[in-house]
């Protein structure tokens, strides 16, 4: 019975029509369906899946028996809910992870009910509670202008009315401890910043939820891509650092890794904004390719920090569970006729390291270390991995193989 009581969720969507209302709503059961906007589309239709209603235990065997319906691999999932059961909200969440499915937040309208007069989706809509962690497992996630997204503490489910005034149990304190580590892996796993875990620990029951700037979202990883259905193609907001004699720079993704091209070969790549305590001070690119042998990868980091008092970095090093990499920096510099600092740095690490990054949960820890002693320690989450690395190994298996062939 306390199972069913712990918290209702430690990310909440403030309602539009009245921000102070925190509760939870009465349980409803999310329902899935498949729309197609309208009416008298003649195509391409944009088609989604409406998630609507409150999360509990059974959501995610509803969700995966809506799934044997038809393929659902790349859709788009739009979330209108107040929240519910953590544990149903990160089985749900896994399960539209595995889909490589775009969420975002919304409220779709039937036109001419009953007629096949189509849908249409509007952005204002509430999602609460845990549903921001539904949204946090998207392949990509959207927040519209009109969408705020707010946080709070998870707390026991019947006693955040008072809850001062409330005596707690030993279990009752073991089980929030749990779940809020459960949350703190799954924000990992998903690629989400712990600044959103951190902001939503700071807001007791009592209080009214803490409401999420764009820039927040942003940090949060809560909003990742900026157009919902047409996206134009990706362009990349710095040039990598890692080129070849003769090669080209790559165009690195920001939503996850991905393959990108270097040279006449392949890389996995990602890039991640660069911050401290929240601020934005750089960005940066983290590169494995092809390393000397089979067993080896070359992991590259290139970076770029703004700012006229940021001192060279004389240390870069790269973690995965418990293995570590120290990479040589090969430099870093203040660009010509710029402030900002340039570095780069590179080293080959074990193919196990690697192999390790596509288990579930697992993330890379970038360490930096300046003159100063100044650091920095960003976690980037696993997201792509599982895709991007096969594609790899199976380019520097070919590689090997035709350096041999040269040889004989």
């Amino acid at each position: 019975m306390i199972r069913r009581l712990v918290g209702i969720g430690i990310v909440v969507l403030a309602a539009i029509a009245a921000p102070s209302a925190w509760a939870a709503s009465p349980a409803k059961g999310m329902r899935f369906q498949w729309h197609q906007e309208g009416p008298d589309c003649t195509g391409p239709c944009r088609t989604w899946i409406s998630a609507s209603g409150d999360i509990t235990a059974d959501t995610p065997q509803e969700f995966e028996k809506f799934a044997e319906t038809r393929d659902l691999r790349g859709a788009t999932l739009v979330l209108e809910s107040g929240g519910g059961s953590v544990l149903g909200a990160l089985a749900l969440g896994r399960a539209i992870r595995r889909l490589d499915i775009t969420t975002t937040v919304g409220s779709t309208i039937e036109l001419r009910p009953g007629a096949n007069g189509g849908s249409a989706l509007t952005p204002h809509a509430s999602c609460r509670s845990m549903c921001a962690f539904v949204l946090l497992a998207g392949a990509r996630r959207h927040v519209p202008s009109e969408g705020r997204v707010a946080v709070h503490q998870i707390w026991i489910g019947s006693k955040r009315d008072d809850a001062t005034a409330v005596s707690y149990t030993a279990e009752e304190l073991m089980l929030v401890q749990r779940d809020i580590g459960l949350l703190a892996r799954y924000t990992v796993e998903m690629g989400g910043g712990m600044e959103l875990l951190e902001t939503a620990l700071k807001i007791p029951p009592w209080e009214p939820l803490r409401l999420l700037t764009r820039d927040e979202l942003r940090r949060a990883q809560l909003h990742t891509v900026d157009h919902l259905f047409e996206q134009p193609t990706p362009q990349p907001t710095t040039t990598s650092l890692l080129s070849e004699a003769g090669g080209r720079a790559a165009a690195i993704s920001e939503n996850g890794w991905a393959l990108a091209e270097k040279g006449a070969g392949r890389m996995m790549a990602r890039r991640h904004p660069l911050t401290v305590e929240g601020e934005q001070i750089g960005s940066f690119d983290v590169m494995v390719a092809c390393g000397d042998g089979a067993e080896r990868y070359l992991v590259s980091y290139s970076e770029k920090r703004f700012g006229g008092r940021q001192r060279p970095l004389k240390l870069v090093a790269v973690q995965i569970g418990s293995e570590q990499a120290i990479l040589r920096v090969v430099s870093s510099e203040r660009a010509a006729k710029s402030s900002e600092l340039v570095t780069l740095a590179r080293g080959q690490v074990p193919a196990r390291m690697i192999k390790a990054l596509t288990e579930s949960g697992r993330s890379v820890t970038v360490t930096t270390k300046a003159a100063d002693r100044s650091e920095t320690v960003i976690r980037l989450g696993n997201t792509g991995v599982g895709k991007s690395l096969p594609d790899l190994a199976a380019s520097c298996a070919r590689s090997a193989d035709q350096r041999s062939a040269a040889i004989r």
